[in-house]
């Protein structure tokens, strides 16, 4: 399928008034289109912009541990979480940052101060974020271009290489096409064979004894799952076994339709996962999963 190619710039802060400063993590940074009418009217929705002219990118096809999320001091396991950030920002390009706030979250100033690069994106996520593969580098195209996105143009991805380094879980959504989708799964096999990055220490398929948040918080599973299980415990839920009907009653926020690949048939989030003894796995891999529209 075609994505648009849109050339820009990354950064990781901005001067307004103030300094602004970027909470990057490792699938996520900002990125100043040279062209902002190139990210307008992409399946109906626009990207949304910073005081900077920047806009936040969702790394297509992986998720890489919450370093951050919605809920104060909500968080995966916090040192893979911050080496999947340092191989993001390195492979850019940023030679100098650092994170001098308390909470290790807000950049410090970046060197240099802005890198060139370009991203292929065919989706805006409903909070004005441009669903993107994301490389650095010249463009093979022209800036705005509606091209076919081929495997060879993947392969240099950052995208490709945090899946490959082992930094981020597969996350496909019926958007990605299969032999992107399948480039993914081969990245993910070479993390998974040489136990790298958070494989040597995922426990998705284990038995997890999550009680609240503190427990959550060293967690290495996919991100989608703690997600789900944060919104649980910061809404009120006590005890896993009430974690399924939580999930049931809403389908629309909770309960995320899902494709099996391997069985070729639709199920819900809440099919995939296991809950026992106030204990709880994942009963297939995430790569075996394919996300559908609500």
């Amino acid at each position: 399928m075609s994505y648009r190619f849109v050339k820009g710039e990354f950064r990781l802060t901005y001067q307004g008034k103030m300094l602004v400063r970027s909470q990057p993590d490792g699938d996520s940074m900002w990125f100043k289109p040279d062209k902002p009418k190139y990210l307008e009217g992409i399946d109906g929705r626009s990207a949304e912009y910073n005081g900077g002219g920047l806009t936040q990118l969702r790394f297509e096809a992986i998720d890489a541990l919450e370093i951050h999320y919605r809920y104060a001091n909500c968080h995966q396991e916090f040192g893979l979480a911050k080496a999947a950030r340092k191989f993001l920002l390195d492979s850019v390009g940023f030679t100098a940052y650092d994170f001098p706030t308390s909470s290790g979250l807000q950049v410090g100033n970046e060197v240099p101060d802005h890198i060139a690069g370009w991203i292929a994106t065919r989706a805006i996520d409903p909070y004005g974020r441009p669903v993107a593969f994301v490389f650095s580098g010249e463009c093979p195209f022209a800036d705005g271009a509606v091209e076919y996105l081929k495997t060879s143009h993947v392969k240099k991805s950052f995208n490709a290489k945090l899946a490959t380094e082992g930094h981020a879980y597969p996350a496909y959504y019926a958007s990605l096409p299969w032999e992107l989708r399948e480039y993914i799964d081969n990245c993910v096999q070479v993390a998974r064979s040489g136990v790298a990055g958070l494989w040597g220490f995922d426990t998705s398929g284990d038995w997890n004894a999550f009680a609240g948040m503190t427990e959550l918080r060293e967690s290495v599973v996919w991100p989608k799952l703690f997600r789900r299980l944060a919104e649980f415990y910061n809404t009120g839920g006590k005890k896993l076994s009430d974690f399924d009907a939580w999930l049931q009653a809403d389908e629309k926020e909770r309960d995320d339709k899902i494709w099996l690949r391997k069985e070729d048939y639709m199920v819900n989030l809440h099919d995939v996962i296991e809950v026992k003894n106030q204990k709880i796995r994942m009963t297939y891999e995430p790569e075996g999963l394919i996300v559908m529209p609500t």
